[in-house]
């Protein structure tokens, strides 16, 4: 039941869910209320219906603002939400470096949804919190102080997940992000988000899309050019690596050569790569990791 007032006199309006859903199919279920302009209405348990005005009339339009709330509130949202997708207050936790996962998934059965979250979230030790933005897709929060190989461990469950939830799942790895950006976390995870729901619309989606492959995908787009802009300043702030990284690439990574090119022993070399990749989830021996730091050297 949504309830309105005007002036001297309420009148009320009955409303179910599933007759929106019948006429609007398209709709979307929100975790949280919409941001400013967004066509949205409220559901009676704590969550939202969205709308894509470009497939609405203006008739449509109109009926569904008569539904939507004059102004959304934060009030209810767990932390997360509040922190990342509407930059309310501080970090719910502090991490030396925090990492999101966004997860997709594709057409899943409602009643399994929550399940499979759950389920995904209990493989990482270093899970932090987790949270959806969508029916279809939720992110989890991972704090990477000790560097743990994200990647490997999704290759490994994923095709397990996929097969008793009966549906695909794409994860995108966001990347490392220190505390001295902590202020920037907000920005940093909407970037992510967007170009990873870019990928989704636009390419065959793998299981598993690293930071780097979800930059290289999306050369065109704005939010690639502000990301490699806060990459470069990680970069920057390991005092060897510009140079280290425009040597690998001069070199194609090959070790030997690169060393002798910046007069330091292989060993030196290994070991300098093993602490950047520990601080920052980069490979510097992995092509993909390598061209996204040498681009973002190009574009500071």
């Amino acid at each position: 039941m949504v309830y309105y007032q005007r002036k001297d006199f309420q009148y009320e309006k009955e409303f179910f869910v599933s007759d929106f859903h019948y006429l609007f199919p398209e709709a979307k279920r929100l975790g949280y209320p919409p941001t400013d302009g967004a066509l949205a209405i409220p559901l009676e348990d704590g969550q939202w219906l969205s709308f894509n005005p470009d497939l609405l009339s203006p008739r449509e339009q109109y009926l569904i603002q008569a539904f939507q709330q004059s102004k959304s509130s934060t009030d209810s949202l767990t932390p997360w939400i509040a922190y990342l997708v509407y930059g309310e207050g501080q970090a719910p936790q502090s991490a030396n470096n925090l990492q999101w996962l966004h997860v997709h998934l594709h057409n899943p059965p409602k009643d399994l949804i929550q399940e499979c979250q759950k389920s995904l979230a209990a493989f990482f030790p270093n899970l932090m919190s987790s949270f959806s933005l969508d029916t279809e897709n939720f992110c989890l929060v991972l704090n990477q102080e000790t560097y743990f190989n994200v990647e490997d461990l999704l290759k490994e469950t994923l095709p397990s997940l996929e097969f008793d939830f009966g549906m695909k799942i794409s994860v995108a790895i966001g990347q490392f992000w220190p505390n001295y950006l902590e202020d920037s976390w907000p920005n940093l995870f909407q970037l992510e988000q967007r170009l990873f729901q870019y990928l989704l619309r636009v390419a065959k989606q793998d299981q598993v899309t690293t930071f780097s492959q979800l930059l290289l995908s999306n050369q065109k787009q704005k939010e690639t050019a502000k990301l490699y802009q806060f990459l470069s300043r990680l970069i920057t702030h390991h005092e060897d690596l510009p140079e280290t990284i425009l040597c690998l690439w001069k070199t194609q990574a090959v070790l030997t050569k690169a060393a002798q090119n910046l007069y330091i022993h292989r060993n030196t070399l290994q070991y300098r790569l093993d602490r950047f990749q520990e601080q920052t989830g980069l490979s510097l021996r992995n092509m993909d990791d390598l061209a996204v730091c040498y681009l973002a050297l190009l574009n500071p």
